[in-house]
């Protein structure tokens, strides 16, 4: 619901940076957190410190939800009235059934960037938890310097993302999709290698400034290819389009995910743990080979649309 009020608040041509902005001023309220995170559960231990942040987590979301409450509006009007508790059956009888009819009424594109928005958060699942493992364990860096590196890495996504949305919005969104795969397929493997904080900042630096033009770009175009009658459906399918490659974070989820993608992203992060105790480097290396196969996708069938979607 949050990603089609979005979507359909935005006009086409200011979808990218729209978006981008979005994204930074709400990521300037954490920028931040991983560093203070890091610093606290150095002082605390990992258990009491978790508990600390599990519990300003459930602050921020308390918060969140009256923000939504007192201030979102609908976009548009609902097709049908209230819903009643004996219709429920028949609602999600008639959800489920429609699913093949909307998957068919997707365009090309739509259908290939459906594609890579899975493959991206299946690459996550596999990899994202164990990056801060890998740093910890292998490369020898604290928490507190895992922190500094990730809020390194976020301060210079806030900074190239508003540019990155206009750019987006001026030059087209495939292009700039295509490059940000491209980079990360390029940079990930690289992690394994990395033996200071200096090389393990550059990677993430690197993959911050590719994700920063990659997710306008991809939620742009998403919004740009999908018809408003049926946003909803979509992006509860594929979700918002805010997929990340590269992902540093222990898990992933929130309205960037789509019904779609939760099995096979489950699938992965079993496989994940597996391929983890198998050989350390295989994750990462299982992400380039999925990275690959989006930039096969994305050169052969992802194009900007003639005329974009309202």
């Amino acid at each position: 619901a949050s990603s089609a009020i979005i979507a359909d608040s935005l006009p086409p041509e200011n979808r990218g940076r729209g978006m981008a902005t979005m994204m930074t001023l709400s990521g300037t309220l954490a920028i931040f957190a991983p560093y203070l995170a890091g610093l606290l559960l150095d002082h605390y231990g990992i258990n009491f410190g978790s508990r600390i942040l599990y519990a300003i987590m459930a602050l921020a979301y308390a918060i969140g939800a009256t923000i939504n409450l007192l201030f979102i509006q609908d976009t548009s009007e609902p097709e049908v009235g209230e819903i009643r508790l004996f219709q429920m059956t028949q609602n999600f009888k008639r959800a489920y059934t429609d699913i093949p009819a909307m998957l068919g009424r997707f365009p090309r594109t739509l259908k290939a960037l459906a594609a890579i928005i899975i493959l991206c958060f299946v690459a996550n699942a596999l990899s994202g938890p164990f990056w801060v493992v890998y740093a910890r364990n292998h490369i020898g860096l604290s928490s507190a310097q895992w922190g500094f590196v990730l809020f390194v890495e976020a301060g210079l996504a806030n900074l190239v993302r508003i540019p990155a949305g206009f750019l987006t919005d001026r030059r087209g969104r495939a292009p700039f999709i295509f490059a940000s795969l491209l980079l990360c397929s390029i940079v990930i493997p690289l992690f394994v290698f990395a033996n200071t904080i200096a090389y393990v900042m550059a990677i993430r630096c690197t993959i911050a400034v590719a994700m920063a033009f990659f997710s306008p770009a991809c939620g742009a175009l998403l919004a740009d290819t999908v018809p408003r009658d049926i946003r909803g459906r979509v992006m509860a399918a594929i979700g918002r389009g805010s997929a990340q490659l590269g992902a540093a974070s222990g898990g992933t989820g929130g309205p960037g995910v789509g019904f779609l993608t939760i099995i096979p992203m489950a699938m992965a992060s079993l496989a994940g743990g597996y391929l983890y105790d198998w050989h350390v480097a295989s994750p990462f290396g299982l992400v380039l080979l999925i990275s690959v196969i989006t930039l096969f996708l994305t050169g052969f069938f992802v194009r900007d649309p003639k005329q974009a979607e309202i």
